[in-house]
């Protein structure tokens, strides 16, 4: 997950930034893709370990944003699996 949105972060010209910390023995892994500082994107996997919930976020119309969120969740759904990706 970190590398594919790290890889998709450096294509979109978009900020990179990570966190993760320990619940019920679970590594639960958060990441942000940020644009002007402001998050456009968020992924973790805090409700399920193997599942990542991936949220946009944008002011703007959705014709503006839309083809960059389904070109990450194409991007991730290819290389993690369907499975491992829910929005």
């Amino acid at each position: 997950m970190r590398s594919t949105l790290k890889d998709f972060a450096q294509a979109e010209k978009l900020e990179f930034l990570e966190g993760s910390f320990g619940k019920h023995g679970e590594l639960v892994e958060q990441f942000y893709l940020k644009e002007r500082g402001a998050p456009v994107f968020y992924a973790d996997n805090f409700r399920e370990p193997l599942t990542f919930r991936v949220t946009a976020y944008s002011n703007e119309e959705e014709s503006k944003w839309e083809p960059r969120w389904q070109r990450l969740l194409s991007t991730l759904r290819t290389a993690l699996g369907t499975q491992a990706v829910a929005s």
